[in-house]
């Protein structure tokens, strides 16, 4: 695909990310479309966590939406999410997506 639209991919090793503050409107329309699908079932909170979101953050606007894990087991062989949790994540992250778009699209 990159040799058919002329993109061309770099790659740049780094050892290190600095924190990155993701954009807010993102957030605002995860933690709207978690309050509609979700209503006190829902946490805004930070994350620390070197995610792919703070490397793209620094090139385009990002945010982050995470579903709880079983237990709370994260980052770990065992880590599992209720199929339930993950259709919720899903439909969140539609309705947040679609609100970002419209938003982003009006003059």
């Amino acid at each position: 695909m990159a040799i058919k639209t002329g993109c061309r991919p770099e790659i740049k090793r780094t050892d290190t990310f600095n924190p990155w503050q993701t954009d807010w409107r993102f957030r605002d329309a995860i933690e709207n479309a978690a309050a509609l699908h979700a209503p006190g079932a829902y946490v805004r909170m930070p994350s620390g966590a070197g995610h792919d979101a703070q490397v793209v953050a620094s090139k385009l606007k990002s945010a982050m939406l995470f579903v709880p894990s079983i237990g709370g087991i994260s980052h770990h062989w065992t880590e599992n999410t209720d199929d339930d949790d993950l259709v919720l994540g899903c439909q969140v992250l539609a309705d947040a997506a679609e609100a970002i778009l419209r938003a982003e699209s009006k003059p």
